[in-house]
């Protein structure tokens, strides 16, 4: 059961608040010549590039609800895999070839487009109005003998975001699952952190 609200037709499961802030759904070169899948919040996405730049839909069209995902991109446009109907980048449908020539396109015959922004070599989406911009990188990201260790790596993290963001958190953990390099199981004892409050989050450093 989907619903229409200010994140557009989604799972009644999703989140209202995090609707309002950008997320990275995939890696730029992830998204080329044909359309790809990627879920946010419960809210199956499509992927798709024409003329350099980055569309995103929800994953469904709206004639027979057939994923758009299925589909192929042809001139700059989303061509639906069931009745071959096309969508502009906005979301308007372009042709329904079933149509007589003589006949208009419906106006209510139109993909749910989202906000869509490339930076970092990432694919951002936000599902309703943002209330703030993408976060902003360090400047060691812009710096090639700066490592990232594992967040360069195309690995797999098997956990969903806020598991991820628990672990990098929780320092009384490196103990007992790191011992010898960032934590001493004899000296487990946790000390005094102070966080600085800033613009969209917050910083704090480990001892």
């Amino acid at each position: 059961m989907l619903e229409s609200n200010t994140c557009g037709a989604r799972p009644k499961t999703t989140s209202e608040a995090l609707c309002h802030y950008w997320h990275p759904v995939a890696r730029s070169t992830e998204v080329a010549d044909k359309p790809v899948k990627a879920k946010l919040l419960d809210q199956p996405l499509v992927l798709w590039r024409s003329n350099g730049r980055v569309a995103v839909f929800y994953d469904l069209c709206i004639h027979r609800g057939t994923p758009l995902s299925l589909g192929w991109l042809d001139n700059g446009e989303l061509v639906c895999a069931y009745h071959g109907w096309r969508y502009g980048t906005d979301g308007s449908c372009t042709r329904i070839p079933s149509l007589p020539p003589d006949r208009a396109i419906p106006a209510k015959a139109r993909a749910n487009s989202f906000k869509a922004e490339e930076r970092y070599g990432l694919i951002w989406v936000c599902l309703a109005e943002p209330r703030v911009d993408i976060p902003e990188f360090p400047p060691e990201f812009y710096d090639p003998a700066f490592n990232w260790g594992p967040f360069s790596t195309d690995g797999l993290w098997k956990a969903n975001a806020a598991r991820m963001l628990e672990n990098l958190a929780d320092y009384s953990h490196f103990p007992f699952v790191h011992p010898g390099t960032l934590g001493d199981p004899d000296n487990p004892e946790c000390e005094p952190i102070t966080i600085e409050s800033l613009d969209g989050g917050f910083l704090y450093d480990i001892p």
